[in-house]
């Protein structure tokens, strides 16, 4: 069980590292395109420690942080377009097996909402997939 929660935290950091710090709000947007970076920067800015529990692969196999395969069970959670109803959404997803939730985001998801919904996944043992997801055109 702590090895599956400091997975999640890891997935978490990892994400959130990613995320411009510069606005302190929680009701900012993540998705502020004026910090947007499209340069190829080679920074290990989102590495976890050298020391962390990660998942890792060997040949097709996915494998846990103890090296055992990991068999991922997921449901696709469309947050980012009602994160007011679907927060009560993650409790309902543990019940049926899932151990990870796809949270697709919208670009004005807020930093507080994200936080609400990675808070209420780790306290049901489970990953988040994060993504940003928006219909071109």
């Amino acid at each position: 069980m702590l090895v599956k929660i400091a997975c999640t935290c890891i997935c978490i950091l990892m994400f959130l590292s990613g995320c411009d710090s510069s606005s302190s709000s929680d009701d900012t947007p993540i998705n502020n395109d004026s910090s947007v970076n499209d340069n190829t920067d080679s920074t290990d800015e989102t590495r976890p420690p050298a020391d962390a529990a990660v998942i890792t692969t060997s040949g097709k196999t996915i494998l846990d942080s103890l090296g055992e395969p990991l068999k991922v069970r997921g449901v696709n959670l469309q947050y980012g377009d009602n994160p007011g109803t679907r927060l009560s959404s993650i409790a309902p997803i543990k019940e049926v097996g899932a151990n990870l939730v796809r949270l697709q985001l919208r670009k004005d998801t807020t930093a507080g909402q994200l936080r609400a919904a990675l808070d209420a996944i780790v306290e049901q043992s489970m990953v988040a997939m994060v993504m940003l997801w928006e219909v071109e055109g």
